[in-house]
C-alpha cells in the first residue's frame, strides 16, 4: 500500500465565510461563561439563529463562499445577542465605538480596544491583510491582542497590527469594530 502525502485538514474559514457567525458564537459563550454558560446545543441553536437571519437579508451562498459584509455582520450580532438576552435573562451592551469614525488612528483604536477588555468586554473586529476574517479580542497583554478565535489563533502582535488604511501585516477596520458586554 502506498502512503499518500496529503496536504494539512481544512479548518473553519478556509472553504467557507462563515467567521462572522463563529465570531458573534464565540463572543457570547466567552461573555456568559462566568453567569450562566452557553451549552453547545445552544451555541448550536444561537448559530442555526444567525444563519437564518443571515439568509433572510442575502444570499446564504454567497455569504459562505464570500463571507459577511460588515453592516450584516453588525445587524447578525445583534439579532444573536438578542436571543441571548431574550433566553438567558441578561442583559448585553452592544456598541460600534468608531461606526462614524472610520478614519481613526491606531493608538486611538488600540486604546479603545484595550479599554473594552479591561472594562470586562470582548471586541469583535474585522482583520484585513495577512487574513480576510472576523474574531474577537478577549484580554491584550502589553504585546499582543489575545484572541477567541474559530480558526486556532491565539493572538496578534500589536506591533503587527494598524488601521485599515495602514500597510502592516493585521488591519484592523475601525468601523467594523463591535465591544459586546454584559451589564451588571
Amino acid at each position: 500500500m502506498v502512503m499518500r502525502i496529503a496536504q494539512d485538514p481544512y479548518r473553519q474559514g478556509q472553504l467557507d465565510g462563515l467567521c462572522g457567525l463563529y465570531s458573534a458564537v464565540n463572543a457570547l459563550a466567552l461573555l456568559t461563561a462566568r453567569g450562566k454558560p452557553l451549552s453547545l446545543k445552544r451555541c448550536q441553536q444561537l448559530f442555526a439563529c444567525g444563519l437564518r437571519f443571515v439568509e433572510a437579508y442575502d444570499a446564504l451562498g454567497e455569504v459562505v463562499r464570500h463571507g459577511i459584509k460588515p453592516q450584516l455582520w453588525f445587524e447578525t450580532i445583534r439579532a444573536m445577542a438578542a436571543d441571548v438576552e431574550r433566553r438567558q435573562l441578561l442583559t448585553l451592551d452592544l456598541r460600534r465605538p468608531f461606526v462614524r469614525h472610520p478614519e481613526v488612528g491606531w493608538t486611538q483604536l488600540r486604546q479603545a480596544i484595550e479599554t473594552a477588555v479591561d472594562g470586562d468586554a470582548v471586541a469583535l473586529v474585522q482583520l484585513l491583510g495577512a487574513l480576510n476574517h472576523y474574531s474577537v479580542i478577549s484580554s491584550h497583554t502589553a504585546r499582543r491582542f489575545v484572541l477567541h478565535d474559530s480558526t486556532g489563533l491565539r493572538w496578534l502582535d500589536k506591533a503587527t497590527c494598524g488601521t485599515s488604511a495602514m500597510s502592516c501585516r493585521h488591519r484592523i477596520v475601525a468601523a467594523s469594530i463591535v465591544t459586546m458586554r454584559v451589564m451588571a
